[in-house]
C-alpha cells in the first residue's frame, strides 16, 4: 500500500526525542520513513555538539535540517518580529538550512474575538520572516491550521512560503478537503498535508489515506512527529 514518492517526506522532531536517541538511530529512522527534510526544535537542554554531528550526518544522507520555532508569544504583540528575528539569527548561526515557523495564535483564549488583530500581526511576521530568510539565504516554511483566515493565506501565497496544513484529527478526508479548498487554491500547490501519526490505527491506514489524497491532487506530506513514527511500522 505504500506511496511511490521520490521527493520524500518532511517531519517534525522535538528536542526531547532528539536528546533521547543517538544520531545514528535518528538518521536510520528518518531514512526508513523516506524523510528528506526535518524541522528540529532547539532548547537549552540540547547538546550542541550532538546537533552539529546530526546536521553533518543528515546532510551526508540527503536530509535537510531546518530550525523549528514554535513560540506563540511572537503573535501577541505588534513588535513580535523584533524578538523572532533574534531567534532566527540563532538558527542561522547554529548552521540550519531553513526556518520553520509553528506559531499558533488560534490557541489563545481570546482568538475568536481578536482574530483580525492576530491575523494582522501574523501577516507582518510572515512577510518580514520571508524577507529575512531571502536576505540570509535560508528557506522559510510555516505550519498553519486548516481554518486559517484567507488574508493570511494570501500573504503566504504572495510571498511563496511553503505552507504545511495541519490536517490533524479524525475528521473525514472529504471534510478536510472541503475545509482547505480555498486555501489550497490560493497557495497554488505550494503546500503540504501534515499528518498526526497517532490519528491512524496502523501504517497501512496511513498509506491508504495518502493514496486517496494523491488521487485527489494532494501529493506532498509531512509527519508529526518523529517520536510518533518510532515503532509505528509493525
Amino acid at each position: 500500500m505504500s506511496v511511490n514518492k521520490e521527493g520524500g517526506y518532511d517531519a517534525y522532531l522535538w528536542t526531547s526525542f532528539f536528546n533521547e536517541k543517538s544520531n545514528d538511530y535518528l538518521i536510520a529512522l528518518l531514512e526508513e520513513w523516506n524523510i528528506k527534510k526535518v524541522f528540529l526544535s532547539v532548547n537549552s537542554t540540547m547538546d550542541l555538539s550532538k546537533l552539529k554531528s546530526f546536521q553533518t550526518l543528515a546532510s551526508e544522507n540527503g536530509i535537510q535540517v531546518d530550525f523549528l520555532i514554535g513560540e506563540n508569544s511572537y503573535a501577541e504583540e505588534t513588535d513580535g518580529f523584533v524578538h523572532l528575528e533574534k531567534v532566527m539569527l540563532t538558527g542561522k548561526n547554529l548552521g540550519f538550512k531553513g526556518i520553520h515557523l509553528d506559531i499558533e495564535p488560534h490557541t489563545f483564549d481570546d482568538y475568536e474575538d481578536q482574530t483580525a488583530k492576530y491575523s494582522e500581526i501574523q501577516v507582518n511576521l510572515f512577510r518580514e520572516a520571508k524577507k529575512w530568510c531571502d536576505a540570509n539565504g535560508m528557506d522559510l516554511s510555516v505550519s498553519v491550521p486548516m481554518y486559517l483566515p484567507l488574508k493570511l493565506v494570501r500573504t503566504l501565497g504572495r510571498n511563496n512560503i511553503t505552507t504545511h496544513i495541519m490536517a490533524y484529527g479524525n475528521s473525514s478526508v472529504d471534510y478536510k478537503l472541503e475545509q482547505t479548498q480555498k486555501m489550497r487554491k490560493i497557495l497554488k500547490k505550494n503546500d503540504r498535508w501534515a499528518f498526526e501519526i497517532e490519528d491512524f490505527s496502523d501504517y497501512e491506514s496511513l498509506k491508504e489515506t495518502e493514496n486517496e489524497l494523491i488521487k485527489r491532487g494532494i501529493t506532498e506530506f509531512t509527519y508529526h512527529d518523529v517520536a510518533q513514527m518510532d515503532g509505528f511500522k509493525k
